[in-house]
Parts: C-alpha cells; structure tokens; sequence
C-alpha cells in the first residue's frame, strides 16, 4: 500500500461532488463462454436464451415500477434497456446462432458484439456511450445463462471500483449508500453516469487501469470537479480535501447569493446552460443561468421511436415551462445513419463526413416533421428557439424554413395553437462562416461548436487518439478563424453563441469575450467558475491579450500568453 500514497489517477466527470472512502473492488471480466456444446441441444440453448432474457426484463420492470413511485423520468433509462433486449433485429440474429448449433451464451456474446462494434465505429459521442448499454445486457444475459448472476454488497459507504457499471449496479449502489463509483470504462453520456447523478453519487468514468491500480481497502479521494481519484492520501491531502469540500459549499451558497442579489458584470456576455438531460433543467435558476444555450435532443430521446410525437411534446413543454420566462434553445435531432440498432441504418465509411445532422433529418423528412410538429406545438410561452446541426450551406436553411413553413401552415389548417420559434444554425462545418452575409438575411442567431468546428477544421477526427494531436485549440490558425467568424456574425448584426468546450475553458474564455461573443453556453458543474471568471476580467486586458494570441506563430506562445497576461481587475 505504501508504494502508492497520494498516487493520482485521472478520467472525465461531467458532475459535481467530492467523495471520502475506502475502496470496493470489483472485477466480474472472467466468463467461460463456450462457442459449442455437444451434451446440449439446440432446443435447450434457445431455452437458456428465453429465461435469460425474460428474467433480465422482469428485473428492469421491477426497477422501473419503483423508480416510477419516486420519480418517472429516471424509469425512461430502464425502459430503454428493455426495449433493447427485446430488439428484433438483435434477437433473431441471436436466434439465428443457435440454430447453426451454438451455445446460447457464444450467439449473444457475437450477435451484441457485431452492434457495439458499429457503434463505436462511429464518430457521434453520444452514440458511442450508447454501446455501453449494449455491453452492460450483454453481460447481464452471459451471466445469468451460465448461471452466474452476482448483486454486489458493498459495506455502507464505500467507494465501488469496477471495469465498467451498468444502470442495475447504480441502482444496487444507491439502496446501499455507496459513496461513490470509479470506472475504467464509460462515457459522459452513458446511461450509468445519467443514474448516477440523478442519485448523487459521485463518478468518475475512463481511469485507465482503474483495476490494477487500485486494492481493495485503499482509500480514495474523488473529486469531479478536477476529474481525479487520489489513491491512499496522505495527511496532508487529506486536509486539502476538506478545504476543497468547505470551498465546494461555500461556492455555492456565494453563487446562490449572487443569483438572489442579481448581481452583473460589466461585461455583457450571457451565460447558459447546455442540457443533455432533461433533469439537468433546474439548474437553470438553480445556478442563475441566462437559458439553455443549447438542448441536445438525441440525448433526451436516446433510443426511444423518434415517431412518438405525443412522447416528444411532453417533454419540449415540461422543459419549455420548466425554464420560463427564460429561453430554451433545442438542437434539432444531431443523429445520422449510425443510429442506435439499425433503425435508418446503412454503413458508411466515414460517418463523421455523412449524412449527420440536418442532412440526416433531409433525407428522413418524417422524423423531422414529428419533430416539428411536437416542438411547435410545445411553443405556446414563446420561449423556444430551434437550431440546426451540421448546415453545410445556404441551401440546407432555405430547404428547411420552407419544410418549416410548410409543418406550420398544416398546423394551423389543424386549428393548434403554436408559436413563432427563432432559428438558428450550428457553425461547425467552416464553409458557413465564409457565407454569413447570405445566412444573415434568415436566420436569428448563430451557434458556434467548438468541438466538431475544430474537427473539421483540422481535419482531424477528436475521437482517434494517432490523429488527437492536431486537434488543438491553442493553434493560432484556429483562434484567428474563430475570431473571423465571431466578426462576420457581429458585421452582419446575427447573435452569435458558443457552446462547444472552449466556452467553459478559463483559458479561453476571456478571449471568447474579447472577441465579441453575446453568450457563452457550458454545463452546469462549470457554470460557477465560468461565472467567477467573467465577473473578474478587466476589459482593457482581455482586448490586448486577444491582438497578442491573434499575431502569435505556434501553439506555444499563445500558451505562454496566456499564462504571462494577468487579466483580472
């Protein structure tokens, strides 16, 4: 144990929270699935199969019908999972395995792994913490075929360390006041960590060799602001770690304070919310947030049937009701022929240059209308804005505004109340800024994503770790295209927002602000700190800062500007 004190594992967080315990391993990787059996039938696999999957279902029905007394929104999660299980795609290829005479653990082990694999295949985030749905049943099923199902007992308030955790374990993990959860797998998005922060529990997700670095009984620190797992401290981070839990709570109540007072800055800057989760929604007057930057509806509808328009109206409406009087601005669906288990499937080599986003929705024009109609129909307070992903050119706007107009004359021959919703376009595919004289004329406001604008931009896919480093946001080159397109939008009088990474990044941020951008739109874990820092900035400074960065050669002195100007009042 002593070789490892105050030894500092990383990963990612999108939550907020700091946890104190010893460590719980668990480490369920080791199966025995067997691709034939010859003492077994193909009728007895099918069998092994059915119980299975059935016993799983009845489960997440059981989860489902307890979650629903407390609160519905979380049961979604374990409806979803059920309509997995129950794919028909899915099962008949499983099926199908078994009757070419194999086990009925080796058919579901292939049979999941071919989908995972297009999933993570995919360029789109969301949909490749999708995959870990996939996983989790695909181990559930193994387990309980080969009759080897485990619900781990944690002692009260210990930390759970595991490869990666399923929605059941969270749920297991909650009854038993687990402290917190640390995972060598998983994404931001995953179902899991969804879970988890709904009920609280700290999580941290990507430490790498989480497993063997870490003994059962070895203490940790998790802090999620900062993304870290500290393994055995010593005394004095343990003081640390107090001082940062005493800061934590302090932050807030000064945060609370400073929403009640209503106090500004005088820098004009709006800050929103991101949301990806419509119980992530009171945080907007929770934390004193200007609106919703920017509603990532695939997140909220997931795997659901993009054609229950009842399903998605009552979801825009609560949320649109939920953050009045300020405004909430919905990202039409950001999906593309990746789609989650072969609905509008069709491969394509790179989907990160296919049909994503608005071309997506151009080419399945019903799962827009639904769309539309459920979001104009939710549109009564006169608070929702609508955004476009992935717009290429003026054409893909015109194309929608007159399938637009078309939704809306229909809704009023149908006698349905609705209101005029702004538009306005994703800036992520670089031509767009090149033609802003043109968007201008029809659109009310630009949404600037720094992620995938850095992506195509560089050429360069953020999700392959051999081409990782060109995508770079201290490159000069980027931060003078940036500040062009921030230019184009202001010479042409169009709101311009970003709600990429780079708007919670406090080395950006101030030259965000320099550069003339009227919102910056973040999650709500970095809401505070981007609220501290903008309160603070000296205008005069951050102009300068922002003319050095402009003229600056590499990656490298733009990092030594920013860490040499001082740009606090």
């Amino acid at each position: 144990m002593n070789n490892k004190i105050n030894q500092i594992l990383k990963g990612s967080s999108s939550g907020v929270g700091i946890a104190k315990a010893y460590a719980f391993v668990i480490d369920n990787s080791a199966r025995n699935i067997r691709e034939y059996d010859k003492k077994s039938t193909k009728k007895i696999q099918l069998k092994k199969y059915n119980s299975a999957k059935n016993r799983l279902i009845k489960e997440f029905e059981q989860i489902k019908k307890v979650l629903g007394e407390t609160d519905s929104d979380y049961k979604d999660i374990f409806e979803t999972n059920i309509l997995m299980l129950g794919d028909p795609e899915l099962s008949s290829e499983i099926i199908k395995n078994i009757e070419e005479g194999k086990t009925s653990e080796f058919s579901v082990a292939v049979s999941y792994d071919f989908y995972i694999s297009k999933l993570l295949a995919t360029d789109n985030q969301y949909l490749r913490d999708r995959s870990e749905d996939l996983i989790h049943l695909r181990s559930l099923l193994i387990d309980y075929i080969l009759k080897d199902s485990q619900e781990y007992r944690l002692e009260k308030g210990g930390i759970a360390v595991m490869d990666l955790v399923s929605t059941r374990d969270i749920y297991n993990f909650d009854k038993q006041s687990v402290r917190g959860i640390v995972s060598q797998r998983g994404g931001l998005t995953s179902h899991a960590v969804i879970l988890a922060r709904a009920f609280k529990i700290p999580m941290i997700v990507g430490v790498k060799d989480a497993l063997k670095k870490i003994s059962g009984g070895d203490q940790l620190l998790l802090n999620c602001s900062k993304a870290s797992v500290c393994i055995n401290p010593d005394d004095s981070l343990l003081e640390e770690f107090q001082k940062e839990k005493d800061n934590v709570d302090k932050r807030k109540e000064r945060l609370l304070a400073e929403v009640k007072n209503n106090n500004q800055s005088e820098n004009e800057v709006k800050l929103l919310l991101n949301v990806d989760f419509k119980e992530e929604i009171e945080e907007v007057h929770n934390l004193g947030a200007q609106g919703v930057g920017l509603l990532r509806t695939e997140s909220i509808f997931g795997s659901k049937d993009l054609n229950d328009q009842e399903y998605q109206l009552r979801i825009y409406k609560d949320l649109a009701e939920k953050t009045f009087p300020k405004k909430i601005n919905i990202r039409l669906f950001d999906i593309g022929n990746d789609k989650l288990l072969g609905n509008f499937s069709s491969s394509e080599v790179n989907p990160a240059l296919g049909q994503r986003g608005i071309r997506f929705l151009r080419n399945n024009p019903l799962v827009l209308e639904i769309q539309l109609r459920a979001i104009l129909k939710a549109s009564t307070l006169g608070n929702i804005k609508i955004t476009l992903p992935m717009v290429t050119n003026i054409e893909d706007l015109l194309w929608f505004k007159d399938f637009m107009t078309k939704v809306e004359r229909e809704l009023s021959e149908e006698n349905v109340e609705y209101k005029k919703c702004e538009i306005g376009v994703m800036l992520e595919i670089p031509s767009v800024s090149f033609s802003l004289g043109a968007f201008s004329k029809e659109i009310d406001f630009v949404s600037i994503g720094t992620n995938d604008l850095a992506q195509y931009f560089f050429a360069s896919d953020r999700t392959q770790d051999n081409v990782a480093g060109y995508y770079n946001y201290y490159d000069p080159s980027f931060l003078r295209f940036l500040n062009f397109s921030v230019a184009e939008c202001k010479k042409y009088e169009v709101p311009v927002s970003v709600c990429g990474e780079m708007a919670a990044d406090l080395d950006f941020v101030p030259l965000l602000l320099a550069m003339g951008v009227d919102s910056l739109s973040m999650s709500a874990s970095l809401l505070p700190d981007v609220k501290e820092c903008v309160v603070n900035l000296d205008n005069r400074k951050i102009a300068e800062l922002l003319a050095n960065v402009l003229l600056a050669n590499n990656s490298d002195d733009v990092k030594n500007y920013l860490a040499q100007c001082v740009i606090v009042k």
